[in-house]
């Protein structure tokens, strides 16, 4: 199959192929333009390529987790199988840079994907902060103004963003919050510098405001909300 084949993915441990004899090399000598694409948790090489490990492991070692959860709890996993996921994604990517190569040389080439390599080095970018500007990032609540659930008039939860392509100005309009046109909030880094009278301000005009009213307002005005709907909700719910 390999000799006729473009490209082989292969997840098993480091090792395993060559000890049936169907390593890279072996593989290569009656097909050439194979490129072979490996994913495991560490690598094929270095000191901890042969230890097992679980999606959760290779999260927790590449740093990711540092920055998962709230800053008064333990570090947390995101959902699903992000470590996977983005080792995934990197093997299809690097792959089809080789069909690239494959098409203009006719060579295949050797693809060695390692799971935690490949999550260390996704957004936020903490390895490049901490080299280029000594920071460790460290877990945060997220920003009022950019995905925080905040509970509105009726005791339910609304999150919002300041995205959408509208400008600020329209933002303070549609909380009725004249107090954001003041120059100390006109851009995102006074925003930045002043964020915790920001968040006071948007919290407390929120608790004021029904949030199915301003999730509606919201969209007319090209802002990305969302409302967290309970049971009864749903009940009452338009669309369902």
């Amino acid at each position: 199959m390999a000799a006729d084949a473009d490209v082989l993915v292969e997840d098993f441990a480091p090792g395993t192929m060559e000890g049936l004899g169907l390593g890279y090399e072996a593989l290569a000598r009656d097909n050439p333009r194979l490129i072979m694409a490996s994913i495991t948790g560490f690598g094929q090489y270095g000191p901890y390529r042969d230890w097992k490990s679980t999606d959760l492991v290779q999260y927790a070692m590449s740093s990711f987790m540092n920055l998962s959860g709230t800053p008064d709890r333990e570090p947390l996993q995101h959902a699903d199988g992000q470590a996977q996921f983005m080792a995934a994604r990197n093997a299809v990517v690097a792959t089809m840079a080789a069909l690239y190569w494959q098409r203009e040389t006719g060579l295949g080439q050797y693809i060695d994907v390692s799971t935690m390599e490949s999550i260390a080095v996704q957004p936020p970018f903490q390895l490049t902060q901490y080299s280029y500007a000594g920071i460790l990032p460290t877990r945060g609540r997220e920003p009022v103004l950019d995905g925080a659930y905040l509970q509105c008039q009726d005791g339910g939860y609304l999150c919002m963003t300041t995205t959408g392509g509208a400008p600020f100005e329209a933002f303070a309009e549609l909380l009725g919050l004249p107090e954001l046109l003041d120059p100390k909030f006109s851009t995102a880094e006074a925003r930045s510098e002043n964020i915790e009278e920001l968040n006071r301000l948007v919290q407390s005009r929120l608790k004021e405001l029904d949030r199915f009213e301003l999730f509606h307002q919201a969209e007319k005005s090209r802002f990305v909300f969302g409302v967290c709907q309970t049971p009864q909700d749903i009940l009452e719910c338009p669309q369902m």
